[in-house]
């Protein structure tokens, strides 16, 4: 179905022969069962979008900020429900995106070994710090939590290492407790006004139980790991039967954060709600629907599969000589670049939520030597590794208007 070219021309002609049987009958009809409902062409109760009209549909659909953001995660959740939309129409139409390239991590250029997850219900958990200088604006939550500091309302505990005494006013920065199996990727995010062990604890709990329940194991059979943080009450969790693992560093969640972060600084600036709950919400279902490069499903899918199963796919690529290469493809003469600032600064440490790892500008390749390239950038005698160049397309203009216009309602 998806190697027809679905042009507003042949969508009309099938649906004039589905109506009254005139006309030539294209080709496709012959293969699927075509409807017509409220005037769309529908095959196999999928509905057609015409090639026309593929840019407008993926941009009502990505600024709803409910659609993983990604080629193959978007193609993969709408080729379910929809015919006509090819994997290259929506890398060129995300390729143009500014929210979503501006938020790009730096490009890979090696993986390490990993080891072998074997069960459901290993998870890893960790604290995501989130300010406002960085989202934009001061979530409802916040203005609220801080009546609450000013009248009074607000208990404070001398034994909480985060919470001894009265938080500075106004509030700049506020946290969301993370949680991610290992092998089905299932993410749990929660807003924390703090991060008092009074606030973080019943997080905690709820996401350990909500991971219990959705594998329908006992809390003692989860495994949990995270860093030694002093927020994390490890006695209170060791009550509740679960065994935890302190790790100086948690990849896996450290990963699933990044991703996260990218939607949910993304979603924000769709300007679709100043609840930073509701951001939270629509950033999870993208997370949680996008297709995994390692199962070929989505997180909320692998759920119900078989441990077994899901263990022969995710373990392909981990153990022992499981590290390989990872190559950028080759650059031309012409091609528009952003460049790699995070290298040239003093420190290698970003956020990739910030946007500010690539340069806003765009640079033209000039020439190219080996694996290095000559750019029309600040320094045009000097030669660029691969790495350090991402490939970028035209910005899309008709986005960046209805972002404006949806920012002027927001106020």
């Amino acid at each position: 179905m998806f190697r027809y070219r679905f042009t507003n021309k042949i969508v009309t002609q099938a649906k004039k022969y589905l109506k009254d049987k005139t006309g030539r009958q294209p080709s496709f009809l012959k293969k699927y069962t075509g409807t017509i409902k409220k005037g769309n062409l529908y095959l196999d109760n999928k509905l057609v979008v015409p090639k026309d009209r593929v840019d407008t549909f993926l941009r009502n659909k990505v600024l709803k900020g409910e659609v993983p953001m990604t080629r193959d995660g978007l193609y993969y959740f709408l080729s379910k429900s929809y015919a006509g939309i090819s994997r290259a129409q929506i890398d060129k139409f995300l390729k143009a995106q500014n929210i979503i390239r501006k938020t790009d991590r730096l490009q890979p250029t090696s993986k390490r070994t990993k080891r072998k997850v074997n069960r459901k219900g290993q998870i890893g958990y960790d604290l995501i710090e989130i300010n406002w200088k960085d989202l934009g604006f001061k979530p409802k939550e916040i203005k609220i939590y801080e009546k609450q500091l000013r009248s009074g309302d607000i208990d404070y505990d001398p034994t909480d290492p985060h919470f001894k005494k009265k938080p500075k006013l106004p509030v700049t920065a506020a946290y969301m407790f993370s949680a991610v199996d290992k092998i089905t990727g299932f993410l749990f995010v929660e807003f924390a006004v703090n991060k008092s062990r009074k606030v973080i604890t019943p997080i905690a709990k709820r996401a350990f139980q909500m991971f219990a329940k959705l594998f329908k194991i006992p809390l003692s059979k989860l495994v949990v790991f995270s860093d030694k943080g002093k927020e994390f009450d490890f006695v209170k969790y060791k009550s509740w039967g679960i065994r935890h693992v302190q790790l100086a560093r948690e990849p896996l969640i450290e990963k699933k954060n990044s991703q996260f972060q990218a939607a949910l600084y993304r979603v924000a600036k769709m300007n679709i709600s100043l609840e930073i709950s509701e951001l939270i919400k629509r950033s999870l279902n993208i997370v949680n629907r996008t297709k995994s490069k390692l199962l070929k499903m989505a997180p909320f899918e692998a759920i119900n599969v078989p441990e077994g199963t899901l263990s022969i796919d995710y373990n392909k690529k981990r153990g022992k000589g499981s590290g390989i290469k990872v190559k950028a493809r080759e650059l031309i003469v012409g091609d528009m670049v952003r460049l790699n600032l995070v290298g040239m600064k003093k420190t290698s440490f970003y956020k990739a939520y910030k946007g500010d790892q690539y340069s806003t500008q765009r640079y033209e390749i000039l020439t190219k030597r080996g694996n290095r390239y000559k750019i029309n950038g600040p320094d045009k005698k000097k030669f660029y590794h691969r790495d350090d160049l991402r490939l970028t397309s035209v910005l899309d203009m008709k986005t960046e208007h209805v972002l404006r216009k949806r920012k002027k309602k927001l106020k």
